[in-house]
């Protein structure tokens, strides 16, 4: 009989890459359950989703009763939904709880925490008033959550990035291990994709658009190459918002770009440390990046493997200069993405997955 695993997210599910990457690569081998907290209602509350993997959705009829379940009420909104399984995986401190009673009804059971984030000192302006608001209330509560239960719950560690990890490391004492948040691999020369045609714009991805990068999407667009928002919305008569696609619609209207906009400002460590799923998206569809100075984790990445530029600065002249250099060597650029595309994807890694969540290590 094949062992079971339990997923917890505080996301919807099929918008968030990272848990539905990691629950098709554990399908292979496990039942895998995931319990997903949306925002919005759902048709329906339960989906199979494949054959070795179904979602329990939930959701809340108001934006207070999201942040009070999400903050204040995450304990008990837990406390109910600790299922049946032989290993839990919490994704964010919001999901801990359900690690905590999981454990609680057995004791047998193994948990392992993925910090999608580094939470410590993550309240950080957002592009309006509201998400920055939100942010700083729930980050901070984050925070204290991961710190009072990661090492009372949780039996293994993952996270994003080899700077988050070392951090994480030193707030801890605890043994993280790193599956970054890559994508997973797309063949450029595949049928599907043959027939697209790339225009003069810059794509971000996201579900917001954080601050800084609509400034880089104007500089893009004076210099006659047009900002495209794929996922979240920017409020600028240079910019076109595409709003949210399906995985299949989102790859070819990524590819459609000539380059990727991966620069906001650096107002936090996580962000400073970040390597984002967006990166390695761009990787995929083998558009050359533009990131700013202060992501550092993201600069390790485009200058090791020269895929991109780094503007010194969020002011309009140091944009222009990096951009103008991106348009140059843009050439250069993707086709050192082309080599790197097998490298750096989430099949690459997925044996590395499968290893951690592994029930015989963690007995």
């Amino acid at each position: 009989m094949m062992e079971k695993i339990c997923m917890y997210v505080w996301n919807d599910f099929e918008k968030d890459d990272r848990v539905k990457k990691k629950a098709e690569s554990l399908a292979k081998k496990y039942i895998v359950e995931v319990h997903s907290v949306c925002k919005h209602k759902k048709f329906r509350p339960e989906v199979q989703y494949s054959e070795n993997i179904k979602v329990y959705y939930y959701w809340f009829n108001s934006t207070f009763a999201w942040l009070w379940n999400r903050t204040i009420g995450n304990k008990n909104f837990w406390k109910d939904k600790a299922g049946y399984c032989d290993l839990v995986d919490c994704n964010d401190p919001d999901t801990l709880w359900a690690g905590y009673f999981s454990k609680k009804a057995n004791s047998k059971i193994r948990v392992i925490y993925d910090s999608h984030e580094y939470w410590k000192g993550t309240r950080r302006k957002e592009y309006f008033l509201a998400y920055t608001l939100y942010s700083y209330i729930c980050n901070t509560w984050h925070y204290w959550t991961e710190k009072y239960l990661v090492k009372k719950v949780a039996d293994k560690f993952i996270c994003v990035s080899p700077e988050i990890r070392d951090l994480l490391i030193k707030d801890y004492s605890l043994d993280f291990k790193v599956i970054a948040n890559m994508a997973s691999y797309n063949d450029s020369k595949a049928k599907e994709y043959s027939n697209i045609i790339r225009g003069a714009s810059a794509g971000f991805i996201g579900s917001y658009v954080r601050p800084g990068a609509d400034l880089i999407g104007e500089v893009f667009y004076d210099n006659e190459i047009h900002p495209i928002a794929i996922g979240g919305k920017v409020k600028s008569r240079k910019w076109t918002n595409i709003g949210f696609l399906n995985k299949v619609e989102f790859r070819k209207r990524l590819m459609m770009n000539k380059y990727g906009i991966l620069g906001y400002e650096v107002n936090c460590d996580n962000i400073k440390y970040s390597l984002p799923n967006k990166l390695f998206e761009y990787i995929q569809a083998e558009c050359p990046v533009i990131t700013v100075k202060g992501m550092e984790s993201v600069i390790k990445i485009v200058e090791k493997y020269q895929i991109g530029v780094v503007a010194e600065s969020l002011a309009y002249n140091d944009i222009d200069i990096a951009i103008k250099k991106l348009i140059k060597n843009r050439d250069e650029y993707k086709q050192n993405m082309q080599k790197i595309k097998k490298k750096l994807c989430w099949e690459a890694q997925e044996k590395k997955l499968l290893h951690i969540y592994d029930w015989r290590n963690l007995i």
